[in-house]
């Protein structure tokens, strides 16, 4: 529809505009590493995440069900029963540097960007730190490439783990994806990665891309109908007491501790967890969103009752879920 300006609203749109080149032509406070205000969660409030670029095959039922009876084991361990520690939490030392990148700023090159796209990344940012802890994927020692999604190319290095996030988002290529990285990208800001494409992401990795037994490899995802708060426990505690690697869930960011002041809270949202505690009934994430994109308290390790966390996979617009 063609608009004709009355003389009233053209002096709003002179108004409008004058003010958009006063907020262009003000200079940055701060540069990438302190990130432009933007919404950070992939979903909005009751988006299902259906698509993605997987096949969506589903794993092996015998598999499934080994999983499900604690005999799938990270290589190098041995099966453990059911038998863990009250309290175990995963060294934070990495995990709490771990920081998606800005919407606005400049990137690891020094160049000014501006890419909504970045506010939705926290599925590359939960898969990074959970493969962080994986000793056998590199995530620190990437070095400094070129990054494309549809919007913009831009260049990353490993400081907060980037390069390796942005491989993640645009790049990784499990056989069973129908185009490279975790990422699928809408129309321009729309983003967001599947359940099913992290999961494969998560595996394709930690298998060091090993194309016999990558789809096997030592990931499950389990659906909200499956999962009941004792599961949620025993799986989260089996990933982190026996085998030192965490878990990730998609959850509604609303019923996160660091959320509680976003404007963006509501919508799903991934995380790795990173420690459990049977005896105070809690769980430790990594936040990997920063505040200046999602609102958030800011990155680095938080503590949630587990019957929240296990609300928050319950609630999460129909898209909870839990990676173990």
């Amino acid at each position: 529809m063609k608009v004709v300006l009355t003389p009233r609203w053209s002096g709003l749109w002179l108004f409008v505009a004058l003010l958009a080149w006063m907020v262009a032509c003000t200079p940055a406070a701060f540069a990438a590493r302190t990130p432009m205000t933007g919404p950070g969660q992939h979903l909005s409030y009751g988006q299902l995440n259906r698509s993605g670029k997987s096949h969506h095959t589903p794993q092996n039922t015998a598999w499934a069900r080994s999983k499900q009876a604690y005999q799938v084991v990270r290589p190098g361990y041995g099966v453990h029963p059911l038998s863990v520690p009250a309290a175990k939490t995963l060294s934070t030392s990495y995990s709490d540097t771990i920081w998606e990148p800005a919407t606005a700023g400049t990137d690891a090159a020094g160049h000014s960007y501006t890419d909504y796209y970045m506010g939705q990344m926290c599925g590359p940012g939960a898969t990074t730190v959970a493969l962080d802890y994986w000793n056998n994927v590199n995530t620190r020692a990437v070095g400094g490439h070129n990054y494309s999604d549809p919007y913009i190319t831009t260049y990353w290095n490993d400081s907060h783990e980037q390069a390796y996030m942005m491989y993640i988002a645009t790049q990784v290529y499990p056989p069973y994806y129908t185009s490279a990285g975790e990422m699928s990208y809408g129309s321009y800001p729309n983003a967001g990665t599947t359940n099913q494409d992290l999961t494969d992401a998560l595996n394709w990795e930690a298998s060091n891309h090993n194309s016999s037994n990558w789809f096997t490899y030592f990931y499950l995802l389990v659906q909200p109908s499956n999962l009941s708060l004792t599961t949620l426990k025993n799986n989260v505690a089996s990933d982190i007491a026996n085998y030192n690697v965490p878990p990730v869930v998609s959850v509604n960011d609303a019923y996160l501790p660091d959320w509680s002041n976003s404007p963006y809270r509501g919508g799903s949202h991934d995380i790795a967890v990173i420690g459990y505690d049977n005896n105070s009934g809690t769980f430790t994430y990594a936040e990997t969103c920063t505040a200046g994109v999602c609102g958030t308290a800011g990155t680095g390790h938080y503590t949630i009752s587990q019957q929240q966390l296990y609300n928050a996979i319950e609630n999460d617009n129909g898209n909870g879920a839990l990676v173990w």
